[in-house]
């Protein structure tokens, strides 16, 4: 199974994420975020929405989604990206945020870090995926722009955003 995630930043501090997997409809689904801060874009018909104990929202499906040769959705994380100060006085932005990388056999990441109205500040962001073996590795802004994983583990990115030079 091949999992595709995009990931891309708005100049209003909300974050657009687009999923999809191949072979298999998608059961559930689980947005770690508050739910009532998740726009939900383009999803799979007959969904149930949840909130789960930490307050995320959490998608189900009852009767999967015919098999189209992929199951896609898409959501929006408003005020993702945190307002930081910033010395000289320009705009910053940090987003963290933890991906599980479940590489089965492989796993697309698509990050919005040099396009787009923002772009990753590449001495201050950096990104550590931890395998499930226990083995790290860091990348910074550039190589996460268009990567894929062959391993599963723990990505924790941490980046600072600035608006991007026109």
């Amino acid at each position: 199974m091949i999992r595709k995630l995009g990931i891309n930043f708005r100049p209003d501090r909300s974050v657009d994420y687009h999923f999809s997997r191949d072979v298999r409809p998608l059961k559930s689904y689980l947005i770690e975020h508050p739910a009532d801060q998740v726009q939900l874009q383009n999803v799979p018909s007959g969904y149930r929405a949840s909130v789960d104990t930490n307050g995320w929202l959490l998608l189900a499906w009852d009767d999967s989604p015919p098999l189209l040769g992929w199951s896609m959705l898409q959501y929006r994380k408003l005020d993702k990206l945190l307002s930081i100060d910033d010395k000289q006085g320009g705009e910053r932005y940090r987003f963290s945020e933890d991906i599980r990388i479940k590489a089965h056999p492989r796993y697309g990441l698509w990050l919005g870090s040099s396009v787009g109205p923002l772009s990753a500040v590449g001495k201050l962001s950096n990104a550590l995926f931890t395998s499930l073996d226990g083995q790290t590795r860091t990348f910074r802004p550039q190589q996460l722009e268009e990567h894929v994983f062959a391993t599963s583990g723990l990505l924790q990115i941490r980046w600072i955003l600035e608006p991007s030079a026109s």
